[in-house]
């Protein structure tokens, strides 16, 4: 009997050195700003249940069964992290709303509640509506493409790129192929009569994107695209979700691909002369600055990298840098919809914003950094 509590008592010290091992990892890794994404937590919180259970049960065996208590408490705590790590339940509700009306936690995905922010705080936003991640849910049911989807990636390999480019245009072909259904494809149109727009754009907003896990860039986005193509867009957005690129992040992030959900925005297309990215603060160096970068035409060349963009620093309401880029192409809207990839004009290629536009824009960014703090 002994013999047996001291062999207990070892395991007992060997899961507790483990157990303080991986706390005191994590405490190093938060100090150092290490981005905790979602594979890393749960590797990390089966590997500390492993140890507190090895830890309980020789506890248990060491008292003689006085301690039995405690492992229903491990189990239940055990539970309750793995309900927190599941991610969210997509529960039914609105399958569209207007942008005002659109709250965090209601299925909408992050980029469409932020800009949701973004008009009850009063600033200058496109009209629009937002399509729920239910709306996605409630299509892929219907038409048993959940089914349909598990059978295509099954016979997919994450380090088999054309296996997985064969996987996602089969699904992609296969959504495009089904009709949505008629509860969804009447509020789409009932939101897009009160909207009254010739032209929108069609927006990804998945659950997961521009949060810790950003899949920035990774899903669909669509430009002055006409009325009669929005459904086919929204489609094609949701899609986009089953790229090689989309599920090889999704796999090196620690989800499944059940786990993606996807939210769309719909919005009124602008005639813009010049757009770009503000940022509110300094993205290298996190100082307090509002960065522009401006690029002739539509925004889309800005967020892809493909020309150089002038850039602006604003501190104090004063401009302290600027860089005028080559912005070598433009993007303007096809009559027929969709984009028109043009040489750069010469009398476009000078500076694409006014000082006067610059401050109004690093005014707006005052203006929301007040509302968030």
């Amino acid at each position: 009997a002994l013999l047996e509590r001291y062999f207990q008592y070892k395991r007992l010290l060997a899961a507790n050195s483990a157990i303080l091992t991986s706390v005191t990892d994590l405490q190093i890794k938060m100090s150092e700003g290490f981005l905790f994404d979602l594979h890393y937590v749960r590797q990390v919180c089966r590997r500390l249940d492993r140890e507190v259970e090895t830890l309980v049960t020789a506890l248990i065996a060491m008292s003689g069964g006085r301690y039995t208590g405690l492992e229903e408490a491990r189990r239940r705590v055990a539970e309750l992290i793995t309900q927190d790590l599941a991610g969210p339940q997509i529960k039914p509700g609105p399958l569209v709303l207007p942008l005002t009306e659109v709250q965090e936690g209601m299925f909408f995905g992050g980029k469409a509640e932020k800009v949701a922010d973004l008009t009850r705080f009063q600033l200058p936003v496109p009209r629009g509506f937002a399509v729920s991640a239910y709306a996605q849910k409630l299509f892929f049911e219907e038409t048993n493409l959940v089914e349909y989807i598990r059978q295509q990636i099954s016979r997919s390999h994450i380090r088999d790129l054309e296996s997985m480019r064969e996987a996602g245009e089969a699904v992609r072909e296969k959504i495009l192929s089904l009709p949505l259904p008629q509860e969804l494809s009447q509020e789409l149109q009932r939101h897009l009569d009160r909207l009254d727009a010739s032209r929108v754009s069609v927006r990804s907003s998945a659950l997961q994107e521009d949060s810790a896990f950003s899949f920035a860039g990774q899903f669909e986005t669509f430009l002055n695209v006409p009325r009669e193509m929005v459904e086919t867009r929204y489609k094609e957005v949701i899609a986009s979700l089953f790229t090689p690129r989309a599920l090889y992040y999704c796999h090196t992030s620690g989800f499944s691909y059940q786990e993606l959900a996807m939210g769309v925005a719909v919005m009124e297309m602008v005639p813009a002369k010049t757009a770009g990215v503000l940022y509110t603060a300094d993205p290298r160096l996190g100082s307090e600055a509002a960065i522009i970068n401006a690029v002739c035409g539509l925004g889309s060349l800005a967020v892809g990298g493909v020309v150089e963009p002038d850039v602006f620093r604003v501190e104090a309401g004063q401009i302290t840098a600027r860089r005028v880029g080559e912005k070598t192409r433009m993007h303007l809207p096809a009559p027929e919809g969709g984009i028109l990839d043009l040489e750069t004009p010469p009398d476009r290629k000078g500076t694409a914003l006014t000082d006067a536009q610059v401050l109004e824009l690093a005014g707006l960014a005052q203006r929301l950094l007040r509302r968030r703090l």
